[in-house]
């Protein structure tokens, strides 16, 4: 496909709601309003031609930023081409589109896992020592 346009039920709702049939269906998108919304992405991925778009709308409750890191991951960029505010919150029409520089990321990253895995579990295993990690539980409040 060379364009998507993906309108998935994004409104926070109990995780029960999501995939009822009634009057709720339409809009019921889980706690965190994008249980279907993480299902179609990898879909998404899987449809779109090499130069394929993909549109969809969220919410800011959404948290648009861990949709474009998941998209990121696959090796699309991502933007706001168009956002409304309702109120409470606030719409966004999302567009994503494959990105060369992301891809060229992605490869490098696959070829040094091997080293940079190492570089990470050195990193985390000093963190403990930083003195502002540890963790005062006799703070005045």
């Amino acid at each position: 496909m060379d364009v998507m346009v993906v309108n998935p039920p994004y409104v926070p709702t109990p995780e029960h709601e999501v995939g009822c049939a009634g009057i709720t269906s339409p809009w019921a998108g889980g706690e965190n309003g994008r249980s279907i919304t993480d299902m179609i992405l990898p879909i998404g991925d899987n449809l779109l031609s090499d130069g394929g778009w993909l549109y969809m709308v969220t919410l800011t409750a959404n948290n648009p930023s861990q949709i474009f890191a998941q998209m990121r991951d696959r090796g699309y960029a991502a933007r706001i081409i168009l956002q409304r505010s309702t109120g409470e919150d606030s719409l966004h029409v999302v567009k994503f589109w494959p990105d060369s520089q992301t891809e060229i990321v992605t490869q490098k990253v696959a070829t040094n896992k091997a080293i940079s895995t190492k570089v990470a579990e050195s990193v985390l295993s000093q963190i403990s020592r930083f003195p502002f990690w540890s963790v005062d539980n006799n703070v005045n409040e």
